[in-house]
């Protein structure tokens, strides 16, 4: 009984070393290596808070179109000089800090340190509504 409990605890620790080593190699995307990402190209994103799957158009003129759930917005986005970026829909601005990771997506943080979506594909072009 005791040995099964510390192959238990052990197989816990290895699991919390593995979480904190990937958010370790997290690194937060500079406004220029964002706008080179974003500009021109569509975000594929994941909403961690609504479930929610959505695609995002970043125009190269700071305008926005998002697609989901079928439905298409418009807005604007612009990108701060540390980094942040902020997407404004609705009159609200959403600003978060994008975050890369060693498994080719990207990850937005919210100011208190929520993650807020997972940047799931960034494809160059508009795909929205295909």
């Amino acid at each position: 009984m005791q040995k099964a409990l510390l192959i238990f605890l052990a197989g816990l620790m290895s699991i919390a070393f593995m979480c904190n080593a990937a958010a370790e190699e997290m690194q937060k995307v500079g406004a220029t290596e964002l706008k080179k990402l974003i500009t021109g190209c569509t975000v594929h994103n994941s909403c961690q808070v609504t479930g929610e799957i959505s695609k995002t158009y970043f125009y190269p003129s700071g305008k926005l179109i998002r697609e989901s759930q079928g439905q298409i917005v418009e807005g604007t986005y612009y990108i701060k000089d540390d980094g942040t970026h902020c997407n404004v829909l609705d009159g609200k601005h959403l600003c978060a800090d994008i975050m890369k990771t060693g498994d080719g997506t990207y990850h937005r943080i919210a100011p208190n340190g929520k993650r807020l979506g997972i940047w799931n594909k960034v494809a160059p072009g508009n795909e929205i509504g295909k």
